[in-house]
């Protein structure tokens, strides 16, 4: 494989700040990591914009030069600002795609040709889009993807991605329909969750997915029964719960004996810390929510705590507690 141009080269802040930069006449961004520049942008015509994204910069090279330039490359990641991804079927080397229909999208926009492509990983697309004057929303159909294993997804019309048996990472934003975790029965690969302003309810189901190791519950105002927690001890690492208001009964954090990071954020009531003393593996607790017998002395088992919420009554201090953090980060294996 031919090496890409620039691939290492260092870039001054006041470049990196345009959130681009530029390889040979093309342009690249990131999208999961701030350091590395390595999603070529593709704009289809190539003057093409849309309202999530920064950048207002575009290569002046032809649709048909950036397809000769993936493969000659043979590229793997990509963000597609475009009217149309017909185009897509003569980039199979891709398999890390970013969709975003451009302003001047129309109504419906097709997110099929994805569909043929053979090597798709990871994913995501958005599937409403326009501006203040014209507003559309789509569907993309994630069953017909064969080989998935990440997706985020953003308010609707992402359809069947509880489906996906392959499906190890999911990343889920203000679907207002899920109730519940049953929904993604099929997905019994599935190891690392994130649920964002989604209308949860409990998390029933979640019992039949053994694989999971990371749950992160973030603003679900209807959410109030967590006790489906308890039957993935076995496989759980992380749990982070912040801005959950509705639950009351953290009972299940007595079975994680498994867990190495928490996160509790949020002015909800823990009856105790003493379940920590279950998290013989623990490495970082970070938390805010109101103890009520005031005993912090549990955090001091754990290599890093981290208090950001101090009472009066609390019989220690942020200051008091450990704050080691010459531990492995955990990755999702």
């Amino acid at each position: 494989m031919a090496s890409l141009p620039g691939l290492n080269d260092s870039f001054d802040e006041i470049m990196l700040s345009r959130k681009c930069v530029d390889r040979a006449g093309f342009k690249f961004t990131f999208f999961e990591d701030p350091k590395k520049y390595n999603y070529i942008v593709i704009r289809n015509p190539k003057a093409s914009r849309s309202l999530y994204e920064k950048v207002n910069e575009y290569s002046e090279k032809t649709l048909e030069e950036h397809i000769e330039f993936i493969n000659y490359y043979k590229l793997e990641k990509a963000v597609i600002v475009a009217e149309n991804i017909d185009f897509v079927s003569k980039c199979p080397t891709l398999k890390n795609i970013v969709v975003i229909p451009s302003l001047k999208a129309t109504d419906k926009f097709d997110f099929s040709p994805l569909y043929s492509l053979p090597n798709i990983t990871q994913l995501v697309c958005i599937t409403e889009y326009g501006d203040i004057q014209n507003s559309y929303s789509t569907t993309v159909d994630y069953s017909r993807i064969p080989g998935l294993k990440k997706i985020e997804v953003t308010g609707k019309g992402n359809l069947n991605y509880g489906e996906v048996s392959t499906l190890e990472e999911l990343v889920v934003r203000e679907d207002k329909k899920i109730k519940d975790l049953n929904y993604l029965s099929c997905a019994t690969n599935l190891k690392d969750m994130t649920f964002v302003h989604c209308a949860l309810k409990s998390l029933e189901g979640l019992e039949n997915l053994k694989e999971v190791q990371s749950l992160c519950l973030e603003y679900l105002y209807s959410l109030s029964d967590v006790s489906a927690v308890a039957k993935i001890s076995k496989s759980l690492r992380v749990l982070q719960i912040e801005s959950c208001p509705k639950i009351t009964d953290f009972s299940c954090l007595f079975n994680l004996v498994n867990l190495e990071h928490l996160v509790l954020y949020g002015n909800n009531k823990l009856p105790t810390l003493s379940f920590l003393n279950n998290m013989k593996r623990l490495k970082t607790f970070c938390f805010s929510m109101i103890v009520e017998d005031c005993d912090i002395t549990p955090c001091l088992q754990i290599p890093y705590a981290f208090l950001g919420k101090e009472k009066r009554a609390y019989n220690l201090k942020d200051k008091d507690l450990p704050k080691s953090l010459n531990t492995e980060p955990f990755q999702i294996v």
